[in-house]
């Protein structure tokens, strides 16, 4: 779930598209701030460290709660970083290109584990509209299948009725529930499926707003918390003091998410720092 828009300088340009989606979810923004940085690439002659640093800044600014996004802008850095020699534009497309595929490999090897680990017939409860999330549930086949998913309408964007929607044209048999309904709903199901739009080094999860309180729900119920997470979301750090998006999303505490389900595997909250090889020495004083 992305953001509401941010600054003007980020809505400006070629990333005024990125910095106004309020609708898609990581791995459609990531290709979307991708796109826009083929079409600066397309209106100069050179790029340089100076260049780099300025799309680096808007990518950030246009999505700062999304770790695929993020990511791309932490690319651009270190580009940035690596010398004051110029690049050409054919050699950024290179790189553009390069990100679209790892990108790719990396949600369709999500997917494959996903769906080995899904338990056949679970009854899943599930809000926002991850394209992770969608994919798995409704790509099963009948002896596969979901028993019921549970969607929360996940307001304020209620993205959770386009994936209801999406999954009952599947027909996997969905109810749309409201968002209070939620913490009660959980009980007696077989997970919690989320999405994430980040993972910080200390193993929390910020998504859309909601998940925080139905991941409590699930854990007082004994429920496992399941997120879908490619290693693009993980950043290599704590959570800032002040959680990015605007009010858009909240932050899940690693003791209530049972995995992130990863391209190369499950993955414990506690795990997650080792996996990033420990914090971003920048970062240190987040807290």
């Amino acid at each position: 779930m992305a953001p509401s828009p941010r600054s003007v300088a980020a809505r400006s340009g070629p990333f005024e598209r990125l910095a106004r989606d309020r609708t898609h979810g990581a791995y459609p923004l990531a290709r979307t701030a991708l796109v826009a940085l083929g079409r600066a690439t397309s209106k100069v002659e050179r790029v340089d460290p100076r260049v780099l640093r300025r799309w680096a800044s808007a990518v950030r600014r246009a999505q700062p709660a999304l770790g695929t996004v993020v990511g791309i802008a932490e690319g651009l850095e270190e580009l940035a970083r690596a010398g004051p020699g110029r690049r050409t534009p054919g050699q950024m497309r290179g790189w553009i290109a390069a990100r679209r595929r790892r990108l790719a490999r990396e949600e369709r090897e999500v997917l494959r584990r996903a769906r080995r680990a899904f338990p056949p017939g679970a009854a899943v409860v599930t809000l926002s509209a991850s394209s992770l999330v969608a994919r798995l549930l409704g790509g099963f086949r009948a002896e596969r299948r979901p028993s019921r998913v549970i969607v929360l309408a996940s307001r304020p964007g209620g993205e959770g009725v386009s994936l209801a929607r999406t999954l009952q044209r599947r027909q996997v048999p969905t109810r749309l529930i409201p968002d209070r309904e939620g913490p009660r709903a959980v009980r007696g199901t077989t997970v919690l499926l989320v999405g994430a739009d980040t993972i910080y080094a200390d193993g929390s999860l910020l998504h859309k707003v909601g998940t925080r309180r139905m991941a409590e729900a699930a854990f007082r119920a004994n429920v496992p918390v399941v997120s879908l997470s490619g290693s693009s979301k993980f950043l290599r750090r704590r959570p800032p003091r002040r959680l990015p998006g605007g009010g858009w999303f909240d932050l899940t505490p690693p003791r209530w998410v049972s995995a992130y389900w990863t391209e190369r595997g499950a993955l414990r909250p506690d795990q997650v720092g080792a996996r990033l090889g420990g914090l971003s020495p920048d970062r240190r004083r987040t807290r």
